[in-house]
């Protein structure tokens, strides 16, 4: 999913090669102009959902 992501431009990766070997994901700009789009979701969802409903099973 991640990578993905990464191919349309949503997400960046960066490989620490120190010992242990780290990924780190980050937001672009193009990722981060999405904030106004899952904003609007949550507050659907804050509507139409009941206490609950969205966390993990």
């Amino acid at each position: 999913m991640l990578d993905d992501l990464g191919e349309m431009g949503f997400v960046e990766r960066r490989i620490e090669e120190d010992a242990p070997v780290a990924t780190y994901y980050s937001l672009t700009d193009k990722g981060e102009s999405l904030e106004p789009v899952f904003s609007e979701i949550e507050c659907w969802a804050g509507s139409w959902l009941e206490d609950g409903e969205l966390e993990p099973q």
